[in-house]
């Protein structure tokens, strides 16, 4: 409709051009503008009030989230730093207490981890006694080399300060010597509860060792000047004439006190009196020869000569670290 309207309007227009169009040029701008001359401009109105602030209109939705900017190349490495030079300090000194106390704190270690180790794998009676102080004399299980013996049980004598691990043997009670003159011409084998090898481990695992050895005498000597007249046996057979309390060869408790009937002698026995009846006793407790295996005597062949002999148990107490 717009393009009907321009033509119709351009049409109008042509056919109101005269027939000279040259002549009145004025009037065809006059007839196709619809004016003849531009007027002045009037005079600018003031300006109107400023209008009230509208109301805040309603908060937008918010936009949907920006993608990620690319990551930055990296930057380049940093100079390395000149390496410090510091001076070595001086070595201190170690303080002779710390090193005691340190010594002295790993000794308690290792004792705890022993005595641990002696809980649960006794090998004494003195270990049991150190977990039980309420223990009671009678037969437990120790086992003194695991390494060597299987566990066995033994006699734990009970006594208010320790417990005794002992091994009893047939020839406990005095015996009587029989009629015989020759040098050690008597001889007595002990026989053992328990096997040797059992006792001798009990022996070296334990501090220490005692067994009582005494000879009561009536003119039956120990000892006389051309040699010795008795004898003990070692546990593995090896003969010795150091008797109870003594620990010289050839001498009693009462040689090594001076304390002997006659004190010429080394034993009580060795005054060889048939009217004097003594005895030397005491115990042996060098644990290199423990227990006694074999007790010899001789110079009894006079009807006033006369001799017996007592050999206790072998008792061990105390166990070593």
């Amino acid at each position: 409709m717009y393009l009907v309207f321009v033509f119709a309007f351009t049409y109008a227009s042509v056919a109101a051009v005269p027939s000279n169009p040259s002549s009145d040029c004025h009037t065809i701008n006059n007839n196709y503008y619809g004016w003849e001359q531009k007027g002045t401009h009037g005079p600018i109105p003031p300006r109107g009030a400023t209008g009230s602030k509208g109301s805040t209109g309603e908060r937008g939705h918010k936009g949907d989230r920006g993608m990620r900017g690319f990551l930055g190349y990296q930057g380049h490495p940093g100079i390395k730093g000149a390496t410090g030079i510091g001076q070595k300090g001086e070595k201190g000194e170690t303080s002779s207490n710390l090193v005691e106390e340190v010594d002295d704190l790993k000794r308690k270690y290792e004792e705890i981890v022993a005595l641990c180790h002696r809980v649960q794998h006794p090998r004494t009676c003195a270990d049991i006694h150190v977990q039980d102080v309420a223990m009671e004399s009678g037969y437990y299980l120790i086992s003194p080399n695991p390494s060597v013996l299987k566990p066995f049980y033994v006699y734990c004598n009970v006594t208010p300060t320790a417990a005794y691990t002992t091994f009893g043997h047939d020839n406990e009670k005095e015996k009587s010597v029989p009629e015989c003159e020759a040098i050690k011409c008597y001889s007595q084998h002990i026989t053992y509860d328990d096997n040797m090898e059992q006792i001798r481990q009990v022996v070296l695992q334990s501090q220490s060792c005692r067994q009582y050895l005494k000879y009561r005498c009536q003119g039956s000597v120990i000892n006389w000047p051309t040699g010795p007249r008795a004898s003990w046996s070692s546990y593995n057979g090896e003969e010795r004439h150091h008797w109870g309390g003594s620990a010289q060869n050839y001498s009693c408790a009462c040689g090594d006190t001076e304390t002997c009937v006659d004190q010429t002698k080394k034993c009580n026995c060795d005054k060889n009196s048939e009217s004097l009846l003594t005895s030397d006793e005491g115990y042996l407790n060098d644990k290199n020869y423990l227990p006694v295996t074999n007790l010899k005597f001789g110079d009894l062949g006079g009807a006033n000569e006369h001799g017996w002999h007592t050999l206790g148990k072998l008792e061990c107490f105390g166990t070593v670290n």
